[in-house]
């Protein structure tokens, strides 16, 4: 039966450096032995909070004003950790939490195998309208409060072990070749991302958020992005050039080409409890038909891009 680590962050701002939470669950031998989470004091130059995150985890400066800081959270989570598998949802987002922050603290980033629930759950349920935490728990039955750290952990590593056994496999490298997604890992310092694919023209590595240039590894390299509703983090100028830096294609309307549906956190709120925009309909419908649109939160194309 598997056994992983998985994690979640949240950060203060919007910088992959300024971790304010960190939950884990522990999983040995198939099952989830322990939960644990931490508040965290971001790293001095760092310490301020962006009313954006606060508005999606509702952590303030207040909170972890006499909380200890990353290094010292990581003196009892690095034996968990290193040489073992981490699981994540959108993996990317927060395995680049501990490449930006380990060194800071002159600390070494540990050698590790990822996998990002959001790559299984595409592999596992592929007629999910969206790959999302809520989405995903939602199908699964799965209780979750989003955006506390702890309860997303755990709620990844219950992703993992429902594909496990809807699959009827004990062994990650077994769930890998029955879905067809990738185990990455961090290797001497090099990374790899885990994902559904592995582009053949693509080289090992991703780039850290600060360079976040053209790379076949981003999700968005050569995709199609639409956004529906008010983004509150920034413009909608501003979604379109951070679209194109990646290398995708920003879109005015859903069309068969649309790769991701990005909606407002109003939006996104709305579509969870069932209330569907015009976009948001034309996306579904596309869908129906077998077109590979997905949907997600202003707070998950964050993370992503």
């Amino acid at each position: 039966m598997p056994n992983f680590v998985a994690i979640d962050f949240e950060t203060a701002n919007e910088k992959r450096c300024s971790p304010c939470a960190l939950g884990i669950a522990i999983v040995e031998n198939g099952k989830i032995t322990e939960t644990k989470s931490w508040l965290i004091k971001p790293p001095k130059d760092y310490y301020y909070f962006n009313p954006f995150n606060v508005r999606i985890h509702g952590i303030q400066k207040r909170n972890v004003k006499n909380k200890p800081e990353f290094d010292q959270i990581w003196k009892k989570i690095k034996p968990l950790l290193t040489n073992s598998t981490i699981v994540a949802h959108n993996a990317s987002f927060d395995i680049s939490v501990i490449r930006n922050t380990l060194p800071l603290y002159s600390l070494d980033i540990p050698d590790c195998d990822i996998i990002c629930s959001v790559a299984v759950s595409k592999g596992a349920w592929p007629f999910l309208s969206s790959f999302s935490l809520p989405v995903v728990a939602g199908h699964l039955g799965l209780p979750l409060i989003h955006h506390d750290a702890e309860e997303d952990a755990r709620c990844s590593a219950e992703i993992i072990l429902a594909a496990c056994r809807e699959h009827n496999v004990n062994d990650l490298k077994k769930l890998k070749k029955e879905l067809r997604f990738r185990i990455g890992e961090i290797c001497n310092g090099e990374y790899t991302p885990s994902g559904i694919h592995f582009p053949a023209r693509a080289k090992p590595r991703h780039p850290s958020p600060e360079e976040c240039g053209k790379d076949p590894f981003h999700p968005f390299y050569e995709k199609k992005i639409t956004f529906t509703g008010t983004l509150v983090s920034m413009t909608r100028e501003e979604a379109f050039c951070l679209v194109e830096k990646a290398g995708g294609t920003p879109q005015q309307g859903v069309t068969m080409q649309t790769n991701y549906l990005v909606m407002g956190i109003q939006d996104y709120s709305l579509f969870t409890d069932g209330k569907r925009s015009a976009k948001t309909k034309k996306a579904e419908d596309l869908r129906a038909k077998g077109f590979p649109i997905e949907i997600m939160s202003e707070a998950d194309f964050l993370k992503m891009i």
